[in-house]
C-alpha cells in the first residue's frame, strides 16, 4: 500500500512504512476481530433468544401439566351420597306414579303432580328420623276428625286442601304402613310427646314439645 510519505533517507522511509504497515495490520485485525465478536454476539443473542423462546414454550407446557398433575382430584363423597339418594328417591316416586295403587276413585297423587310430590318427599327425607316422626304426629293432629284423639280417625290431605288417601300420604312422607300405625298409636296415647325407644322410659310430659308448621 502506498501512503505518499517520503523522506530523503531510505532508512527513515523504511521505518515509517513498517510502522504504517503495523498500524494497518493492527487496525484491520482489530476490526476483523470486532466484526467476529459482533457476529459471535449476534449469534449468541440469537441462540439466547431461541433458548428463551424454547424456555417459555417449555414453561407453558410445564404449567399446563402442573395444573393437572399438581392438583389432587378427590371424590366428594357427600355429594355422591346426596346425588345417589336423590336418584333413588326419583326412581321410587316415579315407580309409585307408574305402578302405585291408590284407594281413591281417581288417583289422588296424580292431582299433586310428580314434581311437587318429589319436592315434598325430599323435604321429609332430609329430616332426622325423630324430627320426622314429630312432624308426622303434628300433621295427624290436624288430620283428626275429632278432638278426642283416642277414638279419632284421620282425613289425610295435601296443603290442607287436597284430600289424599293413606297410601299416598305414606309415600309422600316416606314411611311404611307399620311405622305409621306405631306413630298413630303413640299419638293417641301420648300426643306429640317424642317416642322413646328401648328401656329408657318415657320422657316427662313437660319436655320435648316443639312448634311445628303442620302445612304440607
Amino acid at each position: 500500500m502506498e501512503y505518499g510519505i517520503y523522506f530523503n533517507k531510505d532508512g527513515a522511509n523504511e521505518n515509517i512504512s513498517a510502522a504504517l504497515m503495523d498500524l494497518e495490520n493492527t487496525y484491520f485485525i482489530e476490526n476483523s476481530d470486532s466484526d467476529n465478536e459482533k457476529s459471535t454476539l449476534d449469534g449468541e443473542i440469537e441462540v439466547a433468544s431461541n433458548n428463551d423462546y424454547n424456555n417459555i414454550e417449555n414453561l407453558k407446557e410445564n404449567f399446563e401439566e402442573m395444573r393437572l398433575n399438581d392438583f389432587e382430584f378427590t371424590e366428594n363423597y357427600d355429594n355422591y351420597i346426596e346425588d345417589k339418594i336423590y336418584d333413588e328417591l326419583k326412581l321410587k316416586v316415579k315407580e309409585f306414579f307408574d305402578k302405585g295403587k291408590c284407594s281413591c276413585q281417581v288417583k289422588c297423587f296424580e292431582k299433586i303432580g310428580y314434581e311437587q310430590f318429589l319436592a315434598h318427599r325430599l323435604e321429609f327425607e332430609s329430616l332426622d328420623k325423630n324430627i320426622r316422626d314429630v312432624v308426622v304426629k303434628g300433621q295427624l293432629m290436624t288430620f283428626q276428625n275429632t278432638n278426642n284423639r283416642k277414638n279419632c280417625r284421620f282425613k289425610y290431605c295435601f296443603n290442607n286442601s287436597l284430600p289424599i288417601c293413606r297410601i299416598t300420604y305414606e309415600n309422600l312422607v316416606g314411611i311404611g304402613h307399620t311405622h305409621l300405625d306405631n306413630l298413630i298409636k303413640h299419638f293417641r296415647e301420648y300426643g306429640l310427646e317424642e317416642r322413646i325407644h328401648g328401656n329408657t322410659g318415657r320422657g316427662p310430659k313437660n319436655m320435648n314439645r316443639v312448634e311445628i308448621n303442620y302445612v304440607m
